[in-house]
């Protein structure tokens, strides 16, 4: 099952030493570091940016789905 599958990769990662929480930790700072690192200018065109990405993904799924 699904659950299964999670507890084994977690156990093949544990045995190779690799703390999933650890890293997560580690991504999610340097996530927040980058942001704080952006001037308020360049978060909203940043922001701009992937709000047209989402919406031209969606209309092209729904495109795509519709054609299916």
């Amino acid at each position: 099952t699904k659950e299964q599958m999670k507890l084994e990769a977690k156990r093949i990662l544990d045995s190779l030493g690799v703390k999933l929480d650890e890293i997560t930790d580690d991504i999610a700072q340097e996530i927040v570091d980058w942001k704080e690192s952006m001037d308020t200018e360049t978060l909203r065109q940043c922001r701009a940016f992937w709000l047209i990405v989402v919406a031209v993904s969606f209309l092209a799924g729904i495109g795509i789905g519709t054609m299916l």
